[in-house]
């Protein structure tokens, strides 16, 4: 049922997203189940017979359920999508009163979440993000201010953002400090809970152990700097960042032992234990790992209360229904694929995995662990390879080494942290961070093994793989000759999916891409089939987007690569486009001393033709740019390509630059590019602008503002 359910769910975006591949591949599954119930009027014995191999007793009641459960989610699906897409606020200026959620420092702003909204006098029922320079905001304080109110959509790019499903922050918004009232209030119980947590982490503990111990605990990244990511991304130990199934199964462990300690009768204990999961599901937003996990940790505890066995698929049926049931966009959230899949993974692959390592006559717990491992990542590499595009393969050894060590490290981190929330005891958070040291460190040991680039994965792919996983695993009850026959169909048509799908799709068009997350990269494509990428610098963060910009157009090749205010650090990740994506050309412009241009030589070996030049100008065919230079900086650079004329600024230019250049007053430009866009920037001459933080106070022109979605595409 619950495959049924989540089916349905997704055709019924597919719909809104306009893509019918799924839909018809679901309809032809209706007319299948329809000419099924017509057969079994007529012959009831022949396809009974044949269902009752997969455990159907009754085609006709199997069926009716089938078609009930998919019209039930299709109207849930449908009616959830009608309702998340649905604003009443135009982008614009408005005076908004707000109570503040949460506070978090970037740089020298800062950026709020905003609860208890309204607009112009109005209650909204939803969230906004606001940025601010000033310092002395609190979490709990009242505010009330002026500021440019712009829309997150929910659909963007054929996706879902599902930013808005989590914390339905459903708006940004850029404050007019001069207008900014404070009011002192108290936070709500769970905004207070975080924020003390966030304050004890931040007090006691190194700025990179803090966020990490805040991450692991409730599952926000905002103190996890970029480098800390990427040590466990390339450790193969990023799933540790999101709570998820790992953290609640601790979780549920320790409260198992206390309450044991306490001599708590079987009862009790159970609501006790509820009621934890439940405060904890709100600290982390009801995040669908948590929700998964915590549905069927309290159905396996019912189970042994009741005296009923347990049965781990249906358990992961129900969470995965009740989870859908609650909001059915979930279906397209990374961390709900991934969280089920994992699962799915060790219910189907962990038992055949298991009895292969145990003729290799292991140690018993190693089997245990590593059949759980491979299982998980076997359940999980599709959706891993779709949007991510890297696979650690020291995953294997990692998970097996830092997860024993994970598990006590959690336990005593959160013991002491809870412990601090009562009275405070700095001496406890000293002891936990020499566990959270012992982990980062290990992290730090096996990301140095790297990543490789993987497949990318379509839709039919995926089916086809969980198909050909269900078929393999020991719930699908036929002969071993019938499992081999169907694998084998099946690995032909996943290897001709594979083949077609990771194609290059950069067509033979004029195109820009860029990342909607701060990045100065620009991702170029000519009607005569050239690929250009722009600035790469040495930012882990905006090298990590640039690489997911390239996975998501599935770009194989780059014909150019251009950079600019090129240093040292940004070597390693040149290198590593260089290698992974067959680049033929590289130009770096600027003066640069010769160990740097030995060093950069030296790591790009395997490029054609490498170039260092001063000139303020390239051209290849449909292609040219010129750069705008001060100080021996590029600041900004004017693109050309056939008929799309683009102006990128890299960094602050002054008005005074502005109005006495003929750089930026002798062209019209039909895009301004611009990471923060200012007043003085709508004085020159571009029909749009397009910036991810807009600080202007008026706008009167066309102003494309980028959310947290990954692409933004002109053609």
């Amino acid at each position: 049922m619950f495959i049924t359910f989540a089916a349905a769910s997704f055709c019924v975006v597919k719909a809104f997203l306009h893509d019918f591949i799924p839909i018809c591949i679901f309809g032809t599954i209706f007319l299948i189940l329809f000419i099924f119930c017509i057969i079994s009027v007529f012959k009831r014995d022949f396809l009974r017979n044949s269902f009752e191999k997969f455990g159907v007793k009754s085609l006709k009641t199997f069926c009716i359920m089938i078609f009930i459960t998919a019209i039930t989610a299709s109207s849930i699906t449908a009616l959830s999508f009608a309702i998340s897409s649905k604003r009443t606020i135009e982008n614009g200026r408005y005076l908004v009163d707000a109570k503040v959620k949460e506070v978090q420092k970037i740089d020298n702003n800062f950026l709020l979440l905003l609860g208890n909204v309204k607009i112009e006098g109005d209650s909204q029922n939803f969230n906004i993000k606001a940025k601010t320079s000033q310092n002395d905001i609190s979490v709990g304080n009242e505010l009330e201010f002026y500021g440019y109110v712009s829309r997150i959509e929910l659909v963007e790019e054929n996706s879902i953002n599902s930013t808005i499903l989590k914390t339905n922050t459903q708006y940004y918004c850029y404050i007019d400090d001069d207008t900014l009232q404070v009011t002192n209030g108290n936070p709500e119980l769970i905004d207070g809970i975080k924020s003390k947590t966030k304050k004890i982490l931040q007090n006691y503990m190194s700025d990179e152990n803090a966020g990490f111990s805040y991450t692991v605990l409730v599952g926000d990244k905002s103190l996890l700097s970029d480098e800390y990511y990427s040590l466990f991304k390339n450790a193969g130990l990023a799933h540790i960042l999101a709570v998820s199934g790992l953290h609640i199964g601790f979780l549920v462990a320790i409260l198992q032992l206390i309450l044991k300690l306490c001599k708590m009768k079987s009862k009790p204990k159970f609501f006790i234990i509820m009621v934890v999961l439940v405060i904890y599901n709100i600290l982390c937003n009801f995040s669908p790992s948590v929700f998964r996990a915590s549905v069927m940790s309290l159905c396996l505890l019912l189970g042994l209360l009741v005296g009923e066995r347990n049965d781990t698929l249906s358990n992961l049926s129900l969470a995965g229904i009740v989870v859908l049931l609650t909001q059915p966009l979930y279906l397209f959230d990374v961390g709900f694929l991934l969280s089920f899949s994992s699962v799915f993974g060790i219910l189907f692959f962990s038992k055949s995995i298991s009895n292969i390592l145990n003729k290799i006559r292991l140690q018993k717990t190693i089997t245990s662990a590593a059949s759980v491992t491979i299982s998980a990542t076997l359940g999980s590499l599709p959706f891993v390879c779709k949007y991510f595009g890297e696979f650690a393969p020291i995953s294997l050894l990692s998970n097996l080494v830092v997860l024993p060590l994970f598990s006590l490290m959690f336990a005593v981190l959160l013991i002491c942290v809870f412990l601090n929330l009562l009275i405070n005891l700095p001496i406890l958070i000293g002891f936990s961070e020499f566990f959270v040291k012992i982990i980062t460190n290990l992290s730090a040991i096996f990301s140095k093994a790297g990543t490789i680039r993987t497949l990318n994965f379509d839709i039919i792919s995926v089916i086809i793989y969980y198909i050909a996983s269900v078929i393999i695993s020991h719930y699908f009850m036929i002969s071993t000759k019938g499992k081999l026959i169907c694998s084998l169909a099946l690995v032909v048509c996943i290897s001709g999916t594979l083949a077609v799908n990771n194609l290059s799709v950069a067509k033979a068009r004029n195109s820009i891409t860029t990342t909607k997350s701060e990045s100065n990269s620009l991702l170029f494509t000519t009607q005569n089939g050239s690929t250009i990428l722009t600035g790469v610098d040495g930012s882990e963060y905006r090298f990590l987007t640039i690489k997911n910009m390239l996975r998501e157009k599935q770009i194989q090749t780059i014909d150019y690569l251009i950079l600019y205010n090129y240093s040292d650090a940004a070597q390693n990740h040149v290198s590593e486009i260089a290698n992974n994506y067959d680049v033929k050309n590289v130009f770096v412009f600027g003066d640069y001393g010769n160990s740097t241009k030995i060093g950069l030589t030296n790591a790009l070996y395997n490029v054609n033709k490498i170039e260092f030049t001063n000139s303020t100008s390239f051209e290849v065919q449909g292609f040219s740019f010129e750069r705008f230079i001060d100080e021996a900086k590029t600041l900004a650079i004017s693109y050309n390509l056939s008929s799309i004329s683009v102006l990128h600024i890299l960094q602050n230019v002054s008005k005074n630059q502005i109005d006495n250049n003929q750089f930026f007053t002798k062209n019209q430009f039909d895009y301004l590019i611009a990471n923060r866009l200012y007043d003085r920037f709508f004085e020159i001459n571009s029909k749009s602008f397009v910036t991810r933080d807009c600080s202007v106070s008026e706008q009167t022109k066309q102003v494309y503002v980028l959310d947290s979605s990954i692409l933004w595409t002109a053609i």
